[in-house]
């Protein structure tokens, strides 16, 4: 899956590269980070879907829930995008800091420790097989 965090208290967004199959790494090089009007997109998920995310309005119901959520950094401000059970598109913005993904758990503890949201993704690799690869941070402001 991966580990997305945002770091309310230095307003940074940090995420993972690792692509997986099952229990099988793809690559550690993959890129959850997209960029359209609305502002960047980190995913956590299935990239299969990241762009039916993308097209999602808040409020909007599908009828085909997409596997993957997203922290998109939009206007100076961090958002967390993802649908809820009954087909929903919440859109959220973040007052606290939050982390999804598999390593999510990892994440917080370490950002609870006073690390940054790099090192925390970075901590997160030590622990979940799912995340891996190069961290890549994103300012939000």
């Amino acid at each position: 899956m991966t580990t997305v965090i945002y770091d309310h208290k230095r307003k940074q967004v940090a995420i993972d590269s690792r692509y997986t199959r099952g229990d099988v790494i793809d690559t550690d090089k993959g890129n959850k980070v997209r960029k359209d009007s609305r502002g960047i997109w980190l995913f956590s998920g299935h990239q299969a879907d990241f762009e039916d995310l993308m097209a999602l309005k808040r409020n909007e119901k599908v009828e085909v829930r997409p596997e993957c959520g997203a922290i998109l950094i939009k206007n100076g401000c961090a958002f967390s995008v993802d649908t809820d059970d009954d087909g929903f598109c919440i859109v959220a913005k973040l007052n606290d800091s939050f982390a999804m993904g598999s390593g999510y758990q990892f994440a917080i503890a370490a950002l609870d420790l006073g690390k940054t949201a790099k090192e925390a993704v970075n901590y997160a690799k030590t622990r979940d097989i799912y995340t891996g690869g190069r961290v890549r941070v994103f300012d939000v402001k």
